[in-house]
């Protein structure tokens, strides 16, 4: 997460040795006069700039704005009555191959955090959410993805099942009901974007009961620097503003399925069925997190009917509802 921002010391030291070169030469010259001297000095120092400048528009993408990734996948769980997952811990896999792919999301893998299993443990999963918040700056983009079980709490909260979650009783309906202290809640989820100071986030929970696992969280939010007043709601930002403000900000939380609904695998498609279409989704729109989606949710409302014979729809919340956030190549956004 150490990554250095912005252009590289070699950049820097480059453009020194190309002035100092330029300045040697010029000043050795026999026939400039002191005054054609100090104009030399001012040509090299600008031909220096130049180079500068050209170098740092050349830079990668994440020099310029880091992209950030926390990525959890959980297939096996200490507590017996949480079934163990057959993708889950691959459906991490896939997604941080395709945030790592330069011609997927291109992020820096150093700033990809992948956690599966018994590394996802809840202390561990909040100490890297904490860590994001921490060390992200404005011009950054946020990705937290889950891929997990989703339980009830015994006063019908639904969180995202870590491999330390315990459960309490089994109900009839929506399986196990988990020990609220030992699941992930939402108010994590919601302090993490309350706080998070990057300008574009996004939270994609694949679970049961994903809705109400993530209800609310992006309904709170404080307003972002320069988000226009709610009668422009449909007007787009406002462009008053202010450089940076409100076109820059975006928050995108989507999950796998509604409250109360089960979140499915397919052993046709060898993953959890949300992940696998959204994926594809953002190969297919370069990068496009909310096109991915709606590509995402109809082929899941298909897959899951003919294969299971249960209908799973997908659910978004965007905030501004206008703004895109775009998971892919440099120059796409």
């Amino acid at each position: 997460m150490g990554y250095h921002r912005g252009r590289s010391c070699y950049d820097y030291g480059m453009a020194r040795i190309e002035f100092e070169h330029h300045a040697k030469e010029l000043a050795h010259h026999p026939r400039l006069p002191l005054s054609r001297w100090v104009l030399a000095q001012i040509v090299a120092l600008a031909i220096a700039l130049a180079l500068l400048l050209a170098a740092g528009s050349l830079a990668p993408a994440w020099a310029q704005g880091r992209r950030l990734a926390l990525v959890v996948g959980i297939s096996a769980f200490k507590d017996k009555a949480f079934e163990t997952l057959r993708y889950a811990a691959s459906d991490a896999r896939q997604m941080a191959a395709y945030l790592a792919d330069p011609k997927g999301g291109c992020f820096n893998p150093k700033d990809i955090t992948v956690l599966l299993n018994e590394q996802a443990t809840k202390s561990n999963i909040l100490r890297h959410i904490q860590h994001i918040v921490l060390t992200s700056q404005p011009e950054d983009t946020v990705l937290v993805y889950f891929s997990s079980h989703g339980a009830y709490t015994p006063d019908h909260e639904a969180g995202i099942v870590c491999p330390d979650s315990r459960s309490v009783d089994q109900d009839w309906r929506f399986g196990p009901i988990v020990k609220p202290d030992t699941a992930l809640l939402r108010d994590s989820l919601h302090r993490f974007l309350r706080y998070l100071r990057a300008a574009k986030r996004a939270v994609v929970v694949d679970v049961c009961h994903g809705a109400d696992a993530t209800a609310g969280v992006s309904c709170t939010l404080p307003k972002l620097d320069g988000y226009p007043p709610e009668s422009e709601m449909e007007a787009g930002p406002d462009k008053n503003a202010g450089p940076g403000a409100g076109e820059d900000q975006v928050t995108v939380v989507m999950t796998s399925c509604l409250g109360r609904e089960r979140a499915w695998e397919s052993r046709q498609l060898g993953a959890s069925i949300f992940t696998y279409y959204l994926i594809q989704g953002l190969r297919h729109f370069e990068g496009n997190l909310v096109e991915a989606f709606y590509y995402a949710q109809e082929w899941t409302q298909r897959q899951s009917s003919n294969e299971k014979g249960w209908c799973q729809m997908p659910y978004i919340v965007t905030h501004p509802p206008w703004q895109r956030l775009i998971l892919g190549p440099p120059g796409k956004s």
